[in-house]
């Protein structure tokens, strides 16, 4: 009888390890695949179509370029001269963000002879060509009064194209709301650089 049990024994412990050896050997291997994609966007471009013009302005005003096509310009293009919004177009992928920002908004405009006058940014966008009106227009950079308007992102149209229109106001250098100061005649300029980067 003694010898019976002992072989039993034997047998149910190694029918447990036979038991376990068969597992381990359906799990120890396995894989899935997985997917690797990408879109590479189309190079962004910044193209000037047009310069700001304020033609000919008096003094003791405040010249003012809206860039709205329904806007209302005040003292610029005076003794028959005219004044023009300047404009860009910016192209890219289509329907996707970018973020646009200026080398200065509200930059100083020098006559060369140590005088100086402050030109304030006043940019407008459109997802649609030509000049917007106000009821269309997003206001980009606004800063011709003293709580300034910022909104620098933009989403080009189906097309990958956005288009952008720029005025502003002439003032006494460090005063928004200073009309052009007397002794202050002569031919100003600055150059601008706008930048336009995918957010």
């Amino acid at each position: 009888m003694k010898r019976y049990l002992i072989a039993s024994a034997i047998f149910l412990v190694g029918v447990g390890l036979l038991g376990v050896a068969d597992v381990e050997a359906q799990n120890n291997s396995d894989n899935d695949d997985i997917n690797v994609n990408t879109t590479v966007l189309t190079d962004l471009t910044v193209t000037k179509n047009n310069d700001v013009n304020f033609g000919e302005v008096f003094t003791g005003v405040i010249p003012t370029l809206d860039p709205r096509s329904d806007g209302s310009n005040s003292d610029v293009g005076q003794s028959g001269t005219s004044a023009q919004v300047g404009d860009f177009q910016i192209s890219g992928s289509d329907a996707v963000s970018v973020n646009l920002s200026f080398s200065a908004t509200q930059p100083s405009l020098t006559d060369g002879d140590g005088t100086d006058i402050q030109y304030n940014v006043w940019l407008v966008g459109s997802s649609t060509s030509g000049q917007p009106q106000t009821n269309n227009a997003q206001t980009v950079f606004d800063y011709t009064t003293s709580t300034p308007t910022t909104n620098p992102d933009v989403t080009l149209n189906g097309s990958g194209n956005y288009y952008l229109f720029l005025g502003g106001t002439l003032t006494a250098t460090g005063d928004v709301t200073a009309s052009l100061p007397n002794g202050a005649d002569g031919s100003y300029s600055t150059t601008l650089t706008l930048t336009a980067t995918y957010n």
